[in-house]
């Protein structure tokens, strides 16, 4: 009688649902939303990250901080000074003599510049609407004159003496006097040609697309005599190509934009003849190593060759064609002659640091060499001596090196960032340590148990800074003395507090506490909430991080969003307060709509140990391993039962599209709807140093296995297949690979081909996203053409 009844009630319950009017998203519901885009984050949480800029030479630095809403001011430290802070430059002064050069008004918490640098007797020099502007003098007047621009095509000598440039696939050089230019080298070729960067790297094809130039691929001698760069040998190599089917510049006829790319199985992969050139005598000389495979970064870009700091010597890291085996040479650039310094092999893949940045390898003054190994399965510093054999291990114990941040020789300390080291931390949790080079002692210096910023972008291969005025060498976290060192520390769900400290770890000045007044009084909060489960395999504990709508109510039943990138170069789970509510995939934001979001990394991704990465070698078709979401998912669900595990969605971008549209025909019964945005689909069209480094060479069927087209007839849910045309990074045609399956099954599925997108979300793939989720997966109503340029936290 009792179950009758229940199930009576359910009908009855199931029917007033299906028959109600859905729910009605507003303008207003995705304004909330908008709040956590990446662009909003400095509206929304004040003061949450410090920019810094080193005065040359000094232990003092100036940042621009928040004094409310849309309003700053910029302002010097003295961390030599106990952390004294004031005024960088006197803000109305300034704003009062801009007023009247610029015709315009201007207040003195809203000055039109972001960044600017100390002329001449403490002049204030910034850039406005593409002019150098100098205010001085003791009643402030600013004049202006044309803006430097950095050059594009030509990279000067340290001695500024030279410029070298490429002209006709030839390393040239012309004298900064006007003398007659020369050509170091002879030739070159399209497809072989000298110090040119790649076109399947993505930022040099995007840039040939939008008719940029490029810089050449050169790194001068400290002493200006010599040029290291290499030789591009793509002759061997496919083509990869891209339609532009909607050109800028209005041309009805579609524009094929082609260039060489190796994929998985080529026989012959594109590779990099290393060479240095000698200024003075305009020889060169190929360097006696090995050829380098590549494809997406050339070792000259990656900061994988580097020169001595007296220029007698060049460091060259080179690894073969499968990252198994990682080799330390040192070259005689007058010979170009190579030595073996130091070489080691992996059954896996072999890394000398993460992706895009420095090599955690280094030729020592002393004849030392140091060097980052993950033979034993966990990241470590070794000191090697002159005869190749180990002095000591650096970093004995607990913990992954992720990066190494400085190194002075002079003191007998190298700085470096590690992850879970201490005690009962969360594996993946930075602090930043010093160590000596003598002793191998080690020194904690971030006491505070969260993610420390120091020195986690010091180590940037590739360096972006388009400013003219400010150098990225001053944006390091540790000063020019190596004295002290700035540091954001927080946690998912703790605010960000910026401090400064010395050398030895100890507190100088508290410099910023974030500030959540924004986002409280827009709409509120809701923080997130860090979580450990257990993997498919019932015993690996798993990290991740729930986020919630600032409205959320436990009363309520929610849909559940896995929002996915598998690596395994880099992680999805973030570990500060601004990268888990201002993240570039909006997870926060979706979660705003009315979701619960679930951030999460399964076994085989890194940032833990080589052991827990290696879980995925070889075995790519698994993306992250999706078993292991799919059990993290229903494991929170089981002690929330605010979370809905019936309606379960799921979107990513690149790799995380791959796994979205995977997870779709692979789970078809947990997961119900998908957003798979620029998925490299199958590896066997994707970059061949990636997908080789993390698949192996093809054995059996190791790379037909990540085809989704062979699984896409699995299709059960609503799944929308999105793309850029201009992607340089995943060819469009991999997701038309899939359409085509889904075609041939008769499944009906969505997609969306963005014009001149390239491999990236924009405003409108953003939302499209959103109103898929609410439509599909919350079964709402979206607000019709939503703009989100339009929103102002």
């Amino acid at each position: 009688m009792n179950i009758r009844i229940i199930w009576t009630l359910a009908l009855s319950l199931m029917a007033v649902d299906a028959s109600a009017e859905p729910l009605q998203l507003t303008t207003a519901d995705y304004d909330r939303a908008a709040r956590f885009l990446a662009r909003n984050q400095e509206a929304s949480v004040l003061n949450a990250e410090v920019s810094i800029h080193w005065l040359p030479g000094e232990d003092r630095f100036w940042y621009r901080r928040s004094v409310g809403v849309d309003r700053t001011e910029f302002v010097v430290v003295d961390a030599s000074a106990g952390g004294r802070r004031m005024p960088a430059f006197d803000h109305a002064a300034v704003a009062a003599a801009l007023s009247k050069a610029l015709e315009r008004p201007v207040e003195a918490d809203r000055l039109p510049f972001q960044t600017f640098r100390y002329g001449a007797s403490g002049a204030v020099e910034a850039i406005i609407d593409n002019k150098l502007w100098s205010c001085s003098g003791a009643t402030m007047v600013c004049s202006g004159a044309a803006a430097p621009e950095p050059s594009m095509t030509e990279v000067a000598s340290p001695d500024g003496k030279w410029f070298a440039y490429v002209e006709n696939d030839n390393l040239w050089v012309r004298p900064a006097s006007g003398g007659e230019s020369f050509a170091l080298s002879a030739g070159g070729a399209p497809n072989y040609s000298f110090a040119t960067h790649p076109g399947s790297a993505m930022v040099e094809t995007q840039a040939r697309i939008e008719g940029r130039a490029s810089l050449p691929d050169v790194v001068w001698s400290p002493d200006s005599k010599h040029i290291l760069t290499q030789r591009l040998d793509d002759r061997q190599a496919g083509e990869m190509g891209l339609m532009q089917s909607a050109a800028p510049d209005g041309s009805v006829r579609p524009k094929l934009h082609r260039w060489a790319a190796s994929v998985p199985n080529d026989p012959v992969p594109s590779v990099v003849e290393p060479w240095v050139f000698d200024v003075a005598t305009r020889r060169g000389r190929k360097i006696d190593v090995p050829q380098v495979a590549y494809s997406y970064f050339t070792p000259v870009a990656a900061k994988e060759n580097w020169w001595s700091r007296d220029g007698r010597t060049i460091g060259l890291v080179a690894r073969d064609r499968y990252r198994k085996t990682l080799t330390l040479y040192a070259i005689d650039p007058e010979t170009g002659g190579a030595r073996t310094v130091l070489s080691e092999t992996s059954k896996t893949f072999i890394e000398a640091n993460l992706m895009l940045r420095r090599p955690m390898v280094a030729l020592l003054e002393s004849g030392d060499v140091l060097w980052f190994s993950e033979r034993d399965g966990q990241g470590r510093l070794y000191l090697y001596g002159l005869n190749g054999k180990i002095k000591r291990i650096l970093t004995p114990g607990a913990g992954q090196v992720t990066n190494v941040v400085r190194i002075d020789e002079a003191a007998g300390f190298i700085w470096a960032r590690i992850n879970g080291r201490e005690p009962g931390a969360d594996p993946y949790q930075s602090n930043l340590y010093r160590i000596s080079l003598r002793t191998g002692t080690m020194l904690r210096l971030t006491p505070e148990k969260a993610e420390h910023g120091a020195g986690a972008n010091d180590d940037a291969a590739l360096e972006y800074d388009g400013d003219p005025l400010v150098g990225a060498e001053t944006t390091t976290s540790i000063s020019p003395s190596g004295r002290f060192f700035v540091d954001t520390y927080s946690t998912v769900n703790t605010l960000p507090v910026s401090v400064v400290r010395r050398a030895n770890g100890q507190l100088v000045s508290i410099l910023e506490k974030a500030d959540l007044t924004p986002l409280k009084e827009s709409g509120g909060v809701t923080l997130p909430e860090p979580f450990t489960v257990k993997a498919a395999d019932g015993t690996t504990t798993l990290y991740g991080v729930l986020l919630r709508p600032s409205n959320f109510d436990p009363a309520k039943r929610y849909a559940i969003i896995d929002q996915y990138y598998p690596g395994p170069q880099n992680r999805r789970t973030p570990g500060t307060f601004t990268g888990a509510m201002f993240d570039y995939s909006f997870a926060q934001a979706m979660a705003e709509l009315g979701f619960v979001v679930v951030l999460v990394d399964g076994r085989g991704t890194p940032g833990r140990s080589k052991t827990f990465l290696d879980f995925s070698y070889g075995k790519m078709a698994d993306v992250g391993t999706l078993e292991d979401h799919v059990a993290a998912i229903r494991e929170l669900a089981k002690a929330r039962p605010w979370m809905d595990v019936d309606r379960v969605g799921i979107y990513g971008i690149s790799g995380g599209g791959n796994a979205t549209a995977r997870a779709m025909f692979l789970y078809p019964d947990f997961y119900k709807v998908g957003v798979a945005h620029a998925g490299n689909h199958d590896l066997r069209g994707y970059l061949i140093d990636w997908a080789e480094t993390y698949n192996g060479p093809i054995v059996g069927n190791n790379y037909a296995a990540t085809s989704n087209a062979a699984i896409a007839k699995n299709l059960k849910g609503k799944l929308l297949l999105m793309h850029g045309d201009m992607d340089a990074n995943v060819p469009p045609a991999l997701t038309m690979q899939v359409v085509d399956a889904l075609i041939k099954a008769n499944k009906d599925f969505d997609m969306l081909l963005v014009p001149n997108l390239s491999h990236a979300w924009n405003d409108y793939t953003t939302r499209v996203t959103w109103d898929y989720m609410v439509r599909n997966l919350m079964g709402a109503v979206p607000p019709k053409e939503y703009q989100m340029s339009k929103v102002e936290p």
